[in-house]
């Protein structure tokens, strides 16, 4: 008697070739996503470093507007204007026999 091997079947070549086609598929499915990962990782290395840079220069520019703010509230104090107004403008205190008031009629 003959016996039929069940489970011993002599694969047919196309169905080695769909299999071979599958696996050729999935590896370049896998290639794509890990070059796509290895992007993503510098795109967010590229904004972390740009976050970085917007922070310093904010930094900056809120050191340089506490300076202005400092300088502004100096100068407007009424001893630095008086002393801005007789050093730059050349302008004095008069007495009041020298101050002449014109009145409209």
């Amino acid at each position: 008697m003959k016996r039929s091997p069940l489970f011993f079947k002599k694969p047919v070549p196309s169905h080695w070739m769909r299999r071979g086609l599958l696996l050729f598929g999935l590896f370049v499915i896998v290639l794509i996503e890990a070059w796509a990962v290895i992007l993503t990782e510098q795109a967010v290395r590229e904004a972390t470093a740009q976050y970085a840079h917007a922070l310093q220069a904010q930094r900056q520019a809120q050191v340089q507007w506490s300076r202005l703010v400092l300088e502004y509230g100096h100068l407007k104090a009424p001893l630095a204007l008086e002393q801005a107004a007789r050093q730059r403008l050349n302008m004095t205190y008069k007495s009041p026999a020298q101050i002449i008031t014109i009145y409209e009629e």
